[in-house]
């Protein structure tokens, strides 16, 4: 999955508006899409109090889910980390409008140069917004005009942004010498290929644990990966070079 944010300095700024033409001309081009709003207004929730979905979650439910003909809600009584609300997708494409504070790929949308230096850092790629209007590049980032070039723009999308990272904690990195967070700059900027981040390219296991997928880094990997073929390579019809699967119920 590729996730990239579009990140401005205030609302109104064009941020939905360009969101949806990008998922409009992924879709066009038969990528799966998904998207996630980050929310910041004080008291906010999508539930609505005295509603049954809020009264069972009162009651302790966590989550609640709304389940109709047209639509399925889950509702979780707290703010998820994004890693595991990524567990819950499987689209090609993750777009979060807002996310200031997810350090993944971003585009800052804005409507004015005054607000790109409030805004732009080294993970953004690329500026959209009524900006467009007056600059073609800032900073050597390119501008894109969603009326005018949003194929180019989604292009550019696609070509820059990498697979996310697994984001480890920055103690636990640094297998390929760097923390998650300096890799992602250096693939932005094409000084780096996501083959050299060292925990996706050697990705040995996948551990699920229910329906949330566990990255482990890769000392883990070749720890839990010896362990298990050690206690099977014994076994009747044990085949050191098929792939293993194991179910704990």
């Amino acid at each position: 999955m590729k996730v990239f944010c579009l990140i401005g300095s205030h609302s109104n700024s064009g941020k939905t508006t360009t969101a949806c033409e990008i998922i409009r001309n992924l879709k066009k081009r038969n990528y799966s899409v998904s998207a996630l709003k980050d929310i910041h207004i004080e008291g906010f929730s999508i539930d609505s109090e005295g509603k049954d979905t809020w009264l069972m979650s009162e009651a302790g439910a966590n989550p609640v889910i709304s389940f109709s003909e047209k639509e399925t809600g889950i509702i979780y009584r707290k703010r998820l980390p994004i890693d595991s609300i990524k567990q819950h997708l499987s689209s090609d494409y993750l777009v979060i409008e807002g996310g200031k504070s997810f350090y993944y790929p971003a585009i800052a949308v804005s409507d004015g140069v005054d607000d790109l230096e409030k805004i732009v850092d080294e993970r953004v790629f690329a500026i959209s917004g009524p900006v467009s209007r007056d600059v073609s590049t800032f900073k050597n980032i390119p501008v894109f005009d969603i009326y005018k070039s949003i194929d180019e723009f989604v292009d550019y999308i696609m070509d820059i942004v990498p697979p996310a990272l697994p984001f480890f904690d920055d103690d636990c990195c640094r297998f390929c010498g760097m923390t998650c967070s300096e890799m992602l700059v250096k693939l932005l900027r094409k000084e780096k290929n996501i083959n050299e981040c060292i925990a996706y390219a050697n990705n040995k296991i996948k551990l699920k644990i229910g329906e949330k997928t566990i990255d482990m880094v890769p000392f883990v990997q070749d720890t839990l990966v010896d362990v298990i073929k050690g206690f099977l390579r014994n076994l009747k019809g044990y085949d050191s070079q098929a792939s293993i699967e194991i179910i704990i119920k």
